[in-house]
């Protein structure tokens, strides 16, 4: 089948500021998207193993908001939450669209010379349920994800240690059937690691 060009139209209304002398930012938009013959890329079990189908019509509302508070210098919280509608022309969700994400950060910086800086950070993100497919095949329950990393940083350098999705929560992201069974893909397991950086 020929596969269309997708086009959108986008509308959103919303604000910025910043309140207690620059430490608390307050962001907040809702938005309307009319998605025309969105495309969807699937994972199939022939060659060449992908195929992109149309979605005609999807309607998306949404609302979106981010808190940022810096109540020390040192410390630094951060909040966002979002809501997305996305109904397909059929009265189904749309693919991959979870109706509520939330994300929230928590940092500590700690001068250890008028030079170097201990910074201690943990990231937390939670997506609600969605259907990997159109027409609400292969259902995804709601998740939750967890970041550290701990680092020195000077002006110039900088050395991370982190662990990504600490929890080790698992979600496919995509499958095909074969064989009379399905092949799934998953998302990245817990993994560690070390960076190291030289800005000049």
């Amino acid at each position: 089948n020929l596969t269309l060009p997708e086009t959108t139209k986008n509308h959103e209304v919303g604000f910025k500021s910043q309140w207690w002398d620059g430490r608390l930012t307050l962001n907040a938009a809702a938005f309307y998207t009319k998605y025309s013959d969105q495309q969807v890329t699937l994972s199939i079990a022939v060659p060449p193993f992908r195929t992109t189908q149309n979605i005609p019509a999807t309607d998306i509302y949404g609302l979106e908001a981010d808190v940022v508070i810096r109540p020390t210098e040192k410390l630094l919280f951060s909040f966002s939450a979002g809501y997305t509608d996305a109904e397909v022309k059929n009265g189904m969700r749309a693919p991959t669209t979870p109706k509520w994400t939330f994300n929230s950060t928590v940092q500590w910086t700690e001068p250890l010379t008028d030079t170097l800086d201990f910074i201690a950070r943990v990231d937390y993100r939670h997506q609600s349920s969605l259907y990997l497919r159109p027409n609400e095949v292969f259902p995804i329950a709601s998740k939750d994800y967890i970041n550290a990393r701990v680092s020195f940083e000077t002006e110039n350098y900088g050395l991370r240690f982190y662990v990504e999705n600490l929890t080790n929560t698992q979600q496919a992201t995509s499958f095909s059937a074969f064989a009379g069974s399905y092949a799934r893909s998953y998302d990245a397991p817990r993994s560690y690691g070390v960076e190291a950086s030289y800005k000049f």
